[in-house]
């Protein structure tokens, strides 16, 4: 939902079309991730107007993209910052 904080721990994605998405003044803390055969990696961005973007944060060394793209609009934003 809007305003709401998530942190994960360890997951696994597989056969999906977006991995973690953040969106309408969420945050979301990702520590380990695997994604396969997805579409998407990240995504933060704002969807409804009278909210702000989101913000992603990341372990680059534990959070596995697989080469897929990490996407955020001028609104959002996602580091690296673990």
């Amino acid at each position: 939902g809007e305003h709401s904080f998530t942190e994960i721990h360890k997951a696994i994605i597989k056969d999906s079309s977006n991995g973690i998405i953040a969106k309408d003044s969420s945050t979301v803390i990702v520590h380990n991730l695997n994604l396969k055969n997805t579409n998407k990696c990240l995504h933060a961005y704002r969807g409804k107007p009278q909210y702000n973007g989101a913000r992603i944060v990341y372990d680059k060394k534990k959070v596995f993209c697989n080469g897929n793209p990490i996407m955020f609009d001028n609104n959002s934003i996602i580091t690296s910052s673990l």
